[in-house]
């Protein structure tokens, strides 16, 4: 069964197509997706559930929630509000898991989460559900690495990447949400994008049994995303369909995004309360005055220029800030104004959507 495209997040800016299946063994479709909308952009997140019968759909589930939950209320996208909702979200499981009355001690889920801000992506996952970005160009990335027994065994030299594919153990996971206590998540730099680029974000149902050079092969063949996504499902069906397959396909479209402020709305930014303008000055003067000054391009493309470690730093500045803030007047006063983190055509719209459901 096809889910049906999702909306467009925002004209001008990405369109997006979905489609889950359960496939031709299992009996009960696992894996879970979602879109939500955030201050600062939109999140776009894969969940493959493990655990048996029920279990792992509600481990799925839990875990796209709560990353949507936490990272839906971010107005300053940065690794340790990442870190803090994968964290969440591993709570949440893993009380479930361990509960009276709850799931089972297996019970765990993948999670694969794209946040989009402006003209650039972060990635974060735990487990083996991926992300993947074609450029324009045709080149195609994969955004993410396995936790997993066999990735680690292909780092080290003992498999290729082709005998991991097909090896006994290539489902075995090394690292999921709500397994332990705590998760160890991977989180990327921001990854700047341009128009015509598309981002994969998957379930193992298809990586698992699709080459990387056969799924880029059908990125190249459909630029419209739904018709990636079918033809993706439809590639991992014609392996065998033997696990849930989920996919989300974004291409992204150039032209001012949700977010993206000019400089009157980041002179507001600086104006309007002692928290916002202090992280403003701080991005001002060490990131955006230069390139705004001469008008040579918007905010978003000036930030995505800068390197990681520099960008990582500045991220490290804004949590103290914040941190500092709290104490001081409240948690209230240190958010960034809404009013300079929306597009002037109107407000965003509240509210995340539900993962997406789907059984054959």
């Amino acid at each position: 069964m096809t889910v049906p495209s999702m909306a467009k997040p925002d004209a001008g800016h990405c369109s997006v197509g979905a489609r889950s299946e359960t496939g031709y063994v299992r009996d009960e479709n696992q894996d879970r997706m979602g879109w939500s909308r955030a201050p600062f952009g939109d999140v776009y997140i894969v969940s493959d559930g493990m655990g048996g019968m029920g279990d792992g759909a509600l481990a799925a589930e839990l875990t796209v929630q709560a990353l949507q939950r936490h990272l839906g209320a971010v107005r300053f996208a940065r690794r340790n509000s990442v870190r803090r909702a994968f964290a969440a979200a591993n709570e949440a499981v893993y009380a479930r898991a361990h509960g009276e009355g709850g799931g089972t001690p297996g019970m765990g889920a993948t999670a694969v989460a794209v946040l989009l801000r402006n003209a650039s992506i972060m990635v974060a996952h735990v487990g083996d559900s991926r992300a993947y970005l074609l450029d324009r160009a045709g080149q195609c990335q994969r955004l993410t690495k396995d936790h997993s027994l066999v990735q680690r065994l292909v780092d080290r030299g003992v498999l290729s990447p082709a005998q991991a594919q097909t090896h006994p153990d290539a489902g075995v996971i090394e690292r999921a949400v709500g397994h332990a206590p705590g998760v160890e998540v991977d989180i990327s730099p921001w990854l700047p994008l341009r128009h015509g680029d598309r981002i994969l974000v998957c379930s193992d149902g298809l990586c698992g049994y699709a080459q990387d050079a056969e799924i880029a092969a059908v990125l190249r063949a459909h630029v419209n995303p739904q018709e990636a996504a079918d033809r993706l499902v439809e590639l991992a069906l014609a392996k065998g369909g033997e696990d849930n397959i989920t996919v989300q396909v974004i291409r992204y479209e150039s032209g001012r995004a949700h977010g993206a402020m000019r400089p009157v709305d980041y002179l507001a930014v600086v104006l309007t309360t002692a928290a916002a303008s202090t992280a403003a000055v701080l991005i001002s003067q060490a990131y955006l005055a230069p390139a705004l000054l001469r008008g040579q391009e918007a905010p978003s493309q000036a930030l995505a220029r800068r390197p990681a470690a520099e960008m990582d730093a500045l991220h490290a500045r804004l949590d103290g800030i914040e941190r500092d803030l709290a104490r001081r007047c409240g948690p209230e006063r240190t958010a960034l104004p809404a009013a300079a983190l929306h597009d002037q055509a109107g407000p965003r719209q509240a509210g995340p959507r539900q993962p997406q459901r789907t059984t054959r």
